[in-house]
C-alpha cells in the first residue's frame, strides 16, 4: 500500500513538475511584459488628422491576404461606416492593371500553408503592376508558419524576391508586414495538451516572432512598415502578451481581440484596421519624400 501511494505521489510531482509549474509560468509571463504606451493610444483610437486621411484616400494600393486579411478588411469597412472621412475605394482585383486611380485594392495571394506560393504570387502581381499602383504589400497567415517551419530561412526568400521586384520596379515602394501570430493555449486545455504530448501554440509562434524580429531590424523605419503582430499582441493598456520557452521569446495574439484564438474578432479587427490606416500614412510620408 504504502509503495502504491509512493508511486501516484510521484506520478503527480511529475506532472507538477512537467506542466502545471511551467504552465503557471507561461501564465505569469504572457501580458505582463510593459509595451509602448505610444502604440497603444495610436492603435485604440481613430486620431488620423484630416491630412493624414487624405493622404491614405489618394494613393494606390495593392494589398494580398488571405483569411486574416479580410478580417482586416472587415475593420476598416466598418470604419468607413462609423466616420465618411474614413470610407476607403475598397476593389477586390487580381489584375494590377485594374488599379486605375485611388483605391484600396486587393486580391487573394498564393494558397494558405505554402508560404512559398504567397512570395511567388506577390512578386507575379507586383512586377505586372507597371506604374499602376503607389504602395504594394501582402501579408502571410499564421498557418503559413509551424512549429517546424524556419523563420531565418523563409525570411531569406522573403529578401530574394524583394531583390527581384526592385530589380524591374526600383522606385515601387513595398510596405512590409510582420506574420499575425496565435493565441497560447492556457488553462485545462493548455494542461490537457502538454499531459498528451501535443503542443499549444508556443513553438510556432516562436517561430514567427523570429521572422518578425528579421524583419522589423532589416525595415522598420527604414520603409513602410506594418507591425501587424504587435498591434496583435499589445493590450489596450499598452502591456506586451508575450512569453519565453527555452529562452526564446515569442509574441502570442491577445484573447480580447479574438474568439477561435487565431482570427481577428470585431474588436481586433477595428484595432488592425486603425494600425494599418497609420502605417498607410507614414507610407504616403515617405512615398513624398522620395
Amino acid at each position: 500500500m504504502v509503495k502504491l501511494l509512493e508511486k501516484i505521489s510521484q506520478f503527480f510531482i511529475g506532472i507538477m513538475a512537467r506542466v502545471i509549474y511551467p504552465t503557471l509560468l507561461i501564465l505569469m509571463l504572457l501580458g505582463c511584459a510593459k509595451g509602448d504606451p505610444q502604440m497603444a493610444k495610436q492603435n485604440n483610437s481613430t486620431d488620423l488628422s484630416a491630412s493624414q486621411l487624405e493622404k491614405v484616400r489618394s494613393l494606390r494600393v495593392y494589398f494580398g491576404h488571405q483569411s486574416v486579411g479580410k478580417n482586416i478588411l472587415d475593420g476598416l469597412q466598418a470604419l468607413g461606416v462609423e466616420n465618411a472621412s474614413y470610407k476607403l475605394n475598397i476593389v477586390e482585383t487580381d489584375s494590377p492593371e485594374n488599379v486605375t486611380g485611388p483605391m484600396f485594392a486587393h486580391f487573394r495571394v498564393g494558397a494558405n500553408m505554402t508560404p512559398d506560393s504567397k512570395i511567388e504570387s506577390f512578386r507575379e502581381h507586383v512586377l505586372k503592376s507597371g506604374n499602376a499602383v503607389d504602395l504594394a504589400f501582402f501579408k502571410f497567415c499564421y498557418v503559413d508558419v509551424g512549429a517546424d517551419t524556419d523563420g531565418e530561412a523563409l525570411f531569406e526568400k522573403y529578401q530574394k524576391m524583394m531583390s527581384a521586384i526592385r530589380q524591374q520596379h526600383p522606385r515601387l515602394p513595398i510596405m512590409h508586414v510582420t506574420i499575425p501570430v496565435k493565441s497560447i493555449d492556457g488553462g485545462i486545455k493548455g494542461i490537457v495538451k502538454k499531459v498528451i504530448g501535443k503542443s499549444t501554440g508556443e513553438e510556432a509562434n516562436i517561430n514567427r516572432t523570429r521572422y518578425n524580429e528579421l524583419l522589423r531590424k532589416e525595415y522598420q523605419g527604414k520603409e513602410p512598415f506594418f507591425d501587424l503582430a504587435e498591434v496583435e499582441s499589445t493590450a489596450p493598456d499598452g502591456l506586451r502578451v508575450q512569453g519565453n520557452k527555452n529562452g526564446a521569446r515569442y509574441e502570442a495574439l491577445h484573447p480580447k481581440f479574438t474568439d477561435d484564438g487565431e482570427h481577428l474578432n470585431r474588436e481586433g479587427a477595428r484595432r488592425a484596421a486603425i494600425a494599418l490606416l497609420h502605417a498607410l500614412a507614414d507610407g504616403a510620408d515617405r512615398i513624398m519624400k522620395k
